[in-house]
This record gives C-alpha cells, structure tokens and sequence, in this order.
C-alpha cells in the first residue's frame, strides 16, 4: 500500500471517496461507512475459532474496501485456493487493485498477473510448475448482490453496513450458502430486525457469542469491537 497499513481513525478508505462514489452508493441503495479490520483482527477472525481459514478453500469479501482482508488472507492461508473481493466505491477498489499490483512487482516470482482490466478487475495467480496447484486472488469493482456463485463459498465476509433496503438481499445471500458456510457480519443477523419471528438458517460460532470477544479494528484498536460469527 506504500505506507503502513495498519491506519486508526480516519484511513485512506475513508479520504479517497468522490463525489461519484457516494452518487452510486445512493442509487444502489448502499452505505459508504466505512472501517477496517487490523491485522491482528483479521488473524484472529480466521483462526479455528471463529471462521477457520485453514480449513476452508474459497473466501469472498463483500464490500472488501481498500482490500487489505482479501490481500492478508491470501498471503497468510495457503488453504485458500481461491480470493474474491469486490467494492462499490470505484477510488477504494483502485487502492485495493493498485496494491495487488504492486505485490506482483515486488514478488515476480511468486505471483503473475492473469487477467486486468484497469479500473474494473484483475485476477492475479500463484506462481509454480503445476497449474492444478495455482491459488487465485481476484478483485473487482462492482455491486456485491450481482456476485454469483455463492453456493460454493467457504467463507463470506460481510463487513459492511447493511441497510433497511438490503434485508431481502441477505436473506437470499444466506439462503445461497452451503451448509457449513461461515461468515462475519458487522450486524446482528439474529435480532428481529432481519429474520422477524423466524427462527434464522444459521447459527452464531460458540467462541463468538460472547460480546467481549473483540476484533481490533481502525476505530477500536485496542479495545477492540464486535463482530457477528456465524456457520450455516
């Protein structure tokens, strides 16, 4: 990213925003609040105890920012056979796409570039004598609720707010997940908000049901915050 990347308080995520960024976010109904999980954070959500990367081979990150989360865990997995991110705000997505870039230069001999189109995509591989054995790291710019393939997901993270508009889209988002599919929200999916008085088709990782179990982020890094676990 070219500076530490591990930024509190307001981030380059929350200063790169256009005037056209927040125009599409209105018309797709979506919300630009914005935050990150730190490093230390995204470890320990992906330990064995919560959302358990080293036993899973395909993670998305809906709403992936400035893509630090989908970057770490491809770095720091080597279970994930697959990444996927994808953001709405075209400024953070350009972060997110000029930092993969940057890591293929500065490691050509671990990672190519597969495919890019700039500005909308690229899709970078693991670099080896056997194409069976190739892990993926894909990024691009869009709406989260187009993303397909749901169903063969591992590990989905939501980390971003979801508005009163989006309460069908995650019902369907959730009903499309495999079984053992686990996931993070920012949000409660269990209050009453989202599933009524229906009981939800998922239920939240034991080690996570307390409130004191914390994930450092940008505007908590010490205290920590809250986020919502779940298996399917």
């Amino acid at each position: 990213y070219g500076k530490p990347t591990e930024q509190v308080g307001y981030t380059d995520g929350h200063y790169c925003l256009t005037k056209q960024d927040r125009e599409e976010a209105s018309r797709c109904g979506s919300s630009l609040l914005y935050g990150e999980i730190l490093a230390t954070g995204v470890s320990k959500l992906l330990d064995q105890d919560h959302l358990h990367a080293d036993r899973a081979q395909v993670l998305y990150d809906l709403g992936m920012g400035v893509g630090k989360l989908c970057l770490q865990s491809f770095l720091q997995f080597p279970s994930l056979k697959l990444v996927f991110g994808i953001e709405l705000a075209y400024s953070r997505y350009k972060l997110a796409e000029e930092a993969l870039v940057r890591l293929v230069s500065m490691q050509p001999d671990a990672f190519e570039i597969e495919e890019r189109v700039p500005g909308e995509f690229i899709r970078v591989h693991t670099v080896g004598p056997r194409k069976s054995r190739r892990r993926v790291i894909e990024l691009r710019r869009g709406n989260m609720w187009t993303v397909r393939g749901i169903n063969a997901v591992d590990i989905v993270v939501l980390h971003t707010e979801l508005t009163q508009t989006s309460i069908n889209k995650v019902k369907r988002l959730v009903s499309e997940m495999k079984r053992g599919a686990r996931f993070v929200t920012y949000q409660d999916l269990s209050s009453k908000k989202w599933y009524g008085g229906c009981e939800p088709p998922f239920t939240q990782i034991p080690a996570n049901v307390s409130e004191l179990d914390q994930f450092a982020t940008s505007w908590s890094a010490i205290k920590g915050h809250h986020l919502y676990c779940w298996t399917k």
